[in-house]
């Protein structure tokens, strides 16, 4: 029973955390209705660069690229190759549906009404009854965002690190004018052309707003659109991202450095960072959501890259494959695949004590010489197995994480000295021996009440 009721706890934990994880990275949110996604969503955001190539706005909450850092061995750079494939969601504007409008408008009118009306069908009713009461009731299009992924198992990009090296083969960069970014950005247009298909993509800009007549059904409001659409100022999106690529020799091994780059432009004046504005109502959106890659690197292992905060700890793995660029990574040893992670959770499983050296009252208070020299027993083995792991781990070890080990290691051995201390002075002294068992008599004693 107690372990279906950890089992459920568990559950409930996981879903709380993933519901939370959806909110704030609009996972699972689509589409946004009468907001901006920029507005909603706080985390795994890409803005774009400003006009001259600089991160003016970039700082710990804005970021215009996301990547990783590895290294790979002098003797297995030749033959490494990396797969670079990016993750991300970018949103469009559509023209809200009819009961979206009017939805709107409903919750519009009910804000300057005693008694709220229950649907847009009294209101139509209360309209005829009284049009000069609602004459003046109109509201500008809601703006509503769908999200489109650009993962994909053909979108990537493919490069091996030796052959971006100069002649002196100390340093190589891949950008974005590279073959394989080029091709990257034709898959990029591609899925803006098929967004283009959608028949609510907001084409063009409205500006006039909608009256209760214009949402009178399907045909008055899709006239209302037609009618007051600008025609000579079309939307499009201006999506573009690319993988950067940098490879430096550093002593023995290469310093592999990938990042993705948010490289969009606004569509209006071709300035940078309006994303960042708090607009609801923006015709194009060029930030990328969820962003993030996915590193394959085959025919080489990534080299172990060290710590240096754990580096005198023994209790902790001083470590990773690889360290993020504004983000955390996480690493699949099967497939030798390095992740992104703009959100890394940590499970710490719930602490229970060690029950192999307890003891019952009772015990102590029936047999307390035989129970006590146990534990000693159980204590030698414990610090022989301690004893053992600090030899394993030796060789490992920092000087300063061999003093702290020890340290530790001769803490307890003082402990066990003392316990025997105390298991000599209760053999000795017969008064001694009493009062250890009235003292677990009571402690027995309170322990039931």
């Amino acid at each position: 029973m107690a372990g279906n009721l950890s089992v459920a706890r568990e559950k409930l934990a996981e879903r709380i955390l993933a519901e939370f994880k959806d909110k704030i990275t609009g996972a699972a949110n689509e589409p946004v209705v009468g907001d901006n996604p920029e507005n909603k969503f706080f985390v795994g955001k890409l803005l774009t660069k400003d006009g001259d190539g600089n991160s003016g706005y970039s700082s710990d909450v804005f970021i215009e690229s996301v990547g990783a850092d590895f290294y790979v061995s002098q003797s297995e750079i030749e033959n490494a190759e990396v797969k670079v494939s990016p993750r991300g969601e970018f949103y469009y504007r559509c023209y809200p549906t009819l009961e979206q409008q009017r939805a709107a408008m409903l919750e519009e009118v009910n804000t300057m009404l005693d008694t709220p009306l229950a649907s847009f069908e009294e209101l139509c009713k209360a309209d005829a009854e009284s049009s000069e009461k609602f004459k003046k009731v109109k509201i500008k299009l809601i703006p509503v965002y769908k999200k489109i992924s650009i993962a994909s198992s053909n979108l990537s990009v493919f490069f091996r690190p030796a052959e971006l090296l100069d002649e002196q083969g100390v340093y190589g960069s891949l950008d974005e004018q590279n073959r394989e970014n080029v091709q990257l950005m034709d898959q990029i247009n591609a899925l803006q052309e098929r967004i283009a298909q959608d028949e609510d993509c907001y084409l063009y800009i409205v500006n006039e707003s909608s009256t209760i007549k214009d949402l009178q059904n399907l045909e008055t409001y899709r006239d209302f659109i037609a009618r007051c659409g600008k025609r000579d100022v079309s939307v499009h999106q201006n999506w573009k991202i690319y993988i950067n690529v940098k490879v430096k020799r550093i002593k023995d091994k290469f310093l592999v450095s990938v990042a993705l780059v948010n490289d969009s432009r606004v569509q209006s004046n071709d300035r940078t960072h309006q994303s960042n504005k708090r607009d609801k109502d923006k015709p194009t959106i060029e930030t990328l959501f969820n962003s993030g890659i996915d590193v394959s690197l085959q025919r080489a292992k990534y080299v172990p890259i060290e710590l240096d905060y754990f580096l005198d700890d023994y209790k902790y793995d001083k470590e990773q494959p690889a360290v993020g660029l504004n983000c955390s990574v996480t690493y699949d040893p099967e497939s030798n695949i390095i992740s992104t992670e703009h959100l890394p959770t940590y499970v710490q499983k719930r602490l229970i004590t060690n029950d192999r050296l307890a003891v019952k009252f009772q015990d102590l208070i029936d047999k307390p010489l035989e129970t006590l020299k146990n534990i000693r027993k159980e204590m030698d083995t414990e610090i022989n197995a301690w004893n053992a792991y600090y030899d394993q781990k030796y060789a490992t070890l920092t000087p300063k994480g061999r003093e702290k080990m020890k340290g530790e290691i001769a803490e307890f051995q003082r402990e066990i000295e003392r316990f025997q201390m105390g298991i000599d002075t209760i053999e000795t002294y017969p008064i001694v021996l009493k009062s250890f068992v009235l003292m677990n008599k009571a402690f027995l004693a309170t322990s039931k009440i």
